[in-house]
């Protein structure tokens, strides 16, 4: 998984913000750069809220007799 989310953040950094989109008629990078001082950027309030917001997450059910954590299919035989 590591592997993918790096090759996906080299692609969007590399070639897709260096290449020309037809919408802007240059890359987005160059964009960015000519606007990044002039529009203040707006951080969440709660940064941790906002962290947690974008991990993954289960639907579990806890019982009484089962740590959920520690329970593996190997065991439930």
């Amino acid at each position: 998984m590591r592997e993918l989310e790096r090759y996906i953040a080299l692609d969007i950094v590399g070639s897709y913000h260096q290449s020309i989109h037809s919408s802007l008629g240059r890359p987005p990078i160059a964009v960015w750069r000519e606007h990044e001082g002039k529009i203040p950027l707006r951080l969440p309030q709660d940064r941790m809220r906002f962290w947690l917001a974008f991990l993954p997450e289960q639907e579990r059910t806890l019982r009484p007799n089962r740590n959920p954590s520690a329970w593996s299919a190997l065991l439930a035989t």
